[in-house]
């Protein structure tokens, strides 16, 4: 940028952080109770549904709690996230500001990278929406077990996700994932340890017991720079 002022080279350095975080940041509520464990309606049929037997009979009569990508944080975390969200109705000079105060807030920095998780969830039955990044596949191309994260691209085309904003899953017997691009309603039960992988670490793990294909809204937690 010759000729570009230094302040103005940093503050345009911080807008374009912020708008990629805007976009990369797209993550998603659940949109409702499963009515039966194992054949539980997202307006798509299951892609997978487990051959765990255990599995099968511990979810038998539960009804899987929706969960949105900020209910994996503490409230102190989510508390700190609400005070820097930029969104689009804030007005330039204030994204500005507030991008500069982040930026500067070691609290905040903190957040983003935190392996803190939530010891309420532990073993509960949930189902939380994201985009699949497959970890292992069989012979037949089947996934095995992949990183559930709140954006599109995260682990791929953008640095990963906190810890706390990424699950690890586990589906046995695998199944085929027609499109990579899309997001997906994961239920299954959930706990509270860490994964570590080559593409990110998850503070969550879960069974899977069914996944299908997402087609509602995307949540608030989209606002926040990542």
């Amino acid at each position: 940028m010759k000729g570009f002022p230094a302040f103005g080279q940093i503050v345009f350095t911080l807008i374009v952080a912020a708008v990629a975080g805007v976009v990369a940041g797209r993550v998603f509520f659940a949109d409702g109770l499963l009515p039966e464990a194992l054949f539980g309606s997202h307006g798509s049929q299951p892609i997978y549904i487990t051959s765990d037997a255990r599995l099968q009979t511990q979810v038998e009569s539960v009804q899987f709690k929706p969960l949105g990508w900020a209910d994996l944080l503490p409230p102190a975390e989510q508390k700190l996230l609400n005070k820097y969200q930029s969104g689009p109705d804030r007005s330039m000079e204030d994204q500005f500001i507030t991008a500069i105060e982040a930026a500067t807030d070691n609290a905040y920095q903190n957040v983003l990278h935190s392996t803190a998780n939530v010891a309420a969830l532990d073993g509960k039955a949930v189902t939380l929406n994201g985009f699949i990044v497959p970890l292992e596949a069989d012979s037949k191309r089947k996934v095995l077990r992949f990183f559930l994260v709140p954006y599109f691209g995260a682990c791929l085309h953008f640095p990963p996700p906190a810890p706390n904003q990424m699950v690890y899953v586990v589906s046995d017997g695998g199944f085929t994932l027609a499109d990579i691009n899309s997001a997906y309603s994961v239920s299954g039960i959930l706990g509270n340890a860490m994964y570590e992988d080559p593409l990110g670490s998850a503070a969550y793990v879960m069974d899977a017991v069914t996944i299908s294909r997402f087609t509602g809204q995307p949540d608030d937690l989209r606002q926040h720079p990542n």
